[in-house]
């Protein structure tokens, strides 16, 4: 059998037998790499931004145990004061979990 005269061709072209499919596309250059740095890394900010805000405006779960502490809290105050310090106590307890509660939902502003 004969030879593959295109293979002759690239062999002469110092290519290796290697047919560029398309002689005007040229390798990624380093302007490329860069570019596609820069739009994952945009991609990847803008997709932290936007689950950002939706976890600071959507915490209902958290605004709701707040709203839940801070009328056990009026409740107890409301109730009478013979109650062996345990009243007060509650109360304690309460502004503590009232404090804890709202450094949460700062946390995740």
């Amino acid at each position: 059998m004969g030879r593959d005269p295109s293979a002759r061709d690239n062999k002469r072209a110092g290519q290796g037998g290697i047919t560029p499919i398309n002689p005007t596309i040229k390798p990624m250059g380093n302007n490329m790499n860069r570019r596609l740095t820069f739009s994952v890394g945009a991609a990847v900010l803008a997709g932290s931004l936007v689950s950002a805000t939706l976890v600071r405006a959507d915490q209902p779960n958290m605004q709701n145990a707040l709203s839940q502490l801070q009328a056990a809290k009026a409740s107890l105050e409301a109730a009478s004061h013979n109650k062996g310090g345990h009243r007060e106590n509650a109360i304690r307890l309460i502004n503590q979990a009232i404090v804890e509660v709202q450094l949460g939902i700062d946390v995740a502003r």
